[in-house]
């Protein structure tokens, strides 16, 4: 399978996801859940199990996999580096959780990498204060990003959320507090999307660990839809590709030197 080398090739892979989940893949999931389901009554509710999956497998799966990260490499080419449905005992409870996706180095075998993947239909965070007072219309791209970054420092610190994240935090807090308890290591980096919006919590330390203060918000970078994604390849390329993460360069092959060294500096 080939590497992804930079921010510019992963542009292009991410529109290609794009395009093939928006005139392929989505269009025929959709024909079948009609053809298949019917009228069922009770449809609805199966159908939000469903796109979850399928948001997973034809979204999720693809940006990861542009990331470098990679969960179908055979044995001749080495074990992958990411693990869906990851068994762990939870540190809390003793109960048996599973983490959507666990990352490790392929190397150390040290955790780099939670990916918790959440239904379609989810929005981004919001404090559930009425009263709060949101970003307006005139405020800028990174004004309201720093206060989605500030809306999920505060709500780790246990200030309510609106919908269900507070409980999607506090399952996530007891998923590193459980992989710390296990090996002795954080995990480097925590990410959770929806297949449109990402928000990399790039301290999982911070974020998750600590018992007092607030988790720094400049270390939670909220990527509100796809859109930005694409538009933002190279913050995404920065906080989450494998070898960037783990700290280290990849092994290079003979027909891939031409990437990284000119005739001339040969």
């Amino acid at each position: 399978m080939n590497r992804v080398r930079s921010a510019d090739d992963l542009v292009l892979r991410l529109r290609r996801i794009a395009e093939d989940y928006r005139t392929a893949f989505g269009p025929l999931l959709a024909r079948l859940r009609t053809e298949l389901a019917g009228n069922n009554k009770d449809i609805s509710k199966a159908a939000e199990v469903a796109l979850e999956c399928h948001s997973r497998e034809y979204i999720v799966n693809c940006v990861l996999t542009a990331l470098n990260w990679r969960m179908n490499l055979s044995p001749s080419e080495g074990l992958p580096s990411l693990t869906p449905e990851a068994a762990i005992t939870s540190s809390e409870t003793g109960r048996v959780l599973f983490l959507d996706y666990f990352g490790r180095d392929i190397a150390t075998n040290d955790p780099l990498l939670i990916v918790e993947a959440k239904r379609p239909s989810a929005s981004l965070p919001r404090i559930s204060d009425p009263a709060e007072k949101i970003p307006g219309k005139y405020a800028t791209k990174n004004e309201q990003r720093r206060y989605l970054a500030q809306v999920l420092s505060r709500g780790l610190r246990g200030e309510g959320l609106r919908e269900d994240w507070s409980k999607w935090l506090a399952k996530m807090q007891e998923y590193v507090r459980s992989v710390y308890e296990r090996v002795n290591k954080v995990p480097r980096r925590v990410v959770m999307t929806n297949g449109d919006w990402l928000i990399a919590f790039l301290d999982p330390r911070d974020a998750f660990l600590k018992t007092s203060n607030e988790p720094d918000p400049d270390a939670i970078v909220v990527f509100e839809n796809y859109e930005v994604l694409e538009g933002e390849a190279g913050a995404l390329f920065r906080h989450l590709e494998y070898w960037t993460v783990c700290e280290r360069s990849p092994a290079v092959r003979a027909s891939e030197i031409v990437f990284y060294l000119t005739r001339e500096q040969v």
